[in-house]
């Protein structure tokens, strides 16, 4: 089982002590057929967050995990999380078929996190182009004063119970901006 994916820090050594405040991403991404009748594999498309473990006890202070849903549908689905700043979970899915196996998409997403402690924080995700998500007001990080440390791009299946089998993705012109949406 190779699991291999990118990993992007910002942090004091390249020029972001506090993490990056605001940014958008895009890669271009492949799903492969898995090898099974019913795909049920959930996928991390996209996994930011905020400084890991040594500040925030053994796992990130906020994070943002846009997902693909591992069904049949397509659905991508986007999960907040702020759980160790007393934030609850936030869970959004977004409606209808979005990502079909065996088809290239362009996936971009712009992530803005909350001025501490205020809800004006903001994620909109884009495909091939077409504005598919966005949520505004959102309070990511609570008190906490922190930016994106880490980004991942396509870090991990779950497959739950299943037994092993051979599952797919591919990435392709993956890039970060921090002045402006990128575009397909």
């Amino acid at each position: 089982d190779v699991n291999r994916y990118v990993r992007k820090q910002f942090d004091a050594t390249n020029g972001y002590p506090t993490g990056l405040p605001h940014a958008y991403y895009r890669g271009k991404l492949y799903l492969k057929t898995p090898e099974i009748s019913e795909p049920l594999i959930g996928r991390k498309l996209y996994y930011f967050r905020s400084r890991p473990d040594a500040l925030c006890g053994g796992g990130s202070c906020w994070s943002v995990i846009v997902s693909h849903g591992g069904n049949n549908e397509g659905k991508i689905n986007i999960t907040t999380q702020g759980s160790k700043l007393g934030l609850a979970t936030v869970v959004y899915y977004n409606k209808g078929p979005v990502i079909a196996f065996d088809t290239w998409y362009t996936l971009e997403i712009e992530i803005l996190p909350n001025t501490p402690s205020v809800s004006d924080g903001q994620l909109t995700v884009w495909e091939d182009g077409v504005q598919i998500f966005q949520a505004t007001g959102l309070n990511l990080r609570a008190g906490y004063t922190e930016g994106i440390h880490e980004v991942f791009v396509g870090q991990q299946s779950q497959r739950g119970n299943y037994a092993p089998l051979d599952e797919y993705r591919y990435w392709k012109d993956i890039v970060i901006s921090a002045t402006g949406p990128i575009g397909p």
